[in-house]
């Protein structure tokens, strides 16, 4: 969050300078090009800041594990896992799937949640790792 206000600052100060410049017009010389090309430069950056502040995704499984918060309600889980860009798959049996790229990573269950049970679900969705076995067939 502050990534994107310091980009906005920096955006909107820029383009305040280039235009002040463009009005007054009264400096001649090579200190009126570098004044433009500072104001240029920090509008570049306070773009790349902002964009990147959007950009990113935010692993909130993984903060909501180092924060030791237990989820015990499903319905947050979900909506937890579709912050994060999962996507909800069928229901099943057990209760709803969680996908990552067409494929089931972890089962959220319909009933409360213990807090072994959420803590292992918000592991997979920090993780992006399925949290099923997967047995050798010999």
């Amino acid at each position: 969050m502050i990534k994107k206000i310091i980009g906005g600052i920096l955006i909107l100060a820029s383009l305040a300078f280039l235009i002040n410049q463009n009005f007054t017009g009264a400096i001649i010389g090579t200190s009126y090009i570098s004044f433009n090309l500072v104001a240029l430069a920090a509008f570049i950056i306070g773009i790349i800041l902002f964009i990147h502040e959007i950009g990113v995704k935010k692993n909130l499984a993984a903060q909501i594990l180092k924060s030791g918060a237990i989820i015990d309600d499903p319905k947050k889980i979900l909506k937890i896992a579709r912050k994060m860009g999962y996507d909800e798959g069928r229901e099943v049996k057990e209760g709803y799937q969680i996908l990552s790229h067409n494929h089931p990573i972890t089962v959220v269950p319909h009933h409360h949640l213990s807090p072994g049970v959420s803590r292992n679900i918000l592991k997979t969705l920090s993780s992006g790792e399925s949290n099923f076995r997967r047995y050798a067939h010999a």
